[in-house]
């Protein structure tokens, strides 16, 4: 996979123990995305552990920004549609 001709990198996880999943772990240990920018998203059902902060640990040398934790109550979102559509149109 070629992502040199990106430079924003939209990157979703599911929460799995706290954090994010092997497979989402494996490709920020995979790709150099430095310099890039990097908006961050995780779907959890109440607690987003660590996933933010690991996702940040794994690219130092790119800009994270409007991280959003989108929280589900079983299989509910919990989060308002607002919320979600507001961060959409910024990116």
């Amino acid at each position: 996979m070629d992502l040199n001709s990106y430079n924003v990198i939209i990157l979703g996880t599911p929460v799995w123990w706290y954090t994010m999943t092997p497979p989402g772990r494996a490709f920020l240990k995979k790709y150099d995305l430095s310099g890039k920018v990097i908006i961050p998203f995780a779907t959890n059902g109440g607690w987003l552990g660590t996933t933010l902060d690991d996702i940040k640990k794994y690219v130092p040398n790119s800009k994270v920004e409007n991280e959003l934790s989108i929280k589900f109550n079983e299989d509910t979102l919990a989060i308002s549609e607002d919320t979600l559509n507001n961060w959409i149109e910024k990116l």
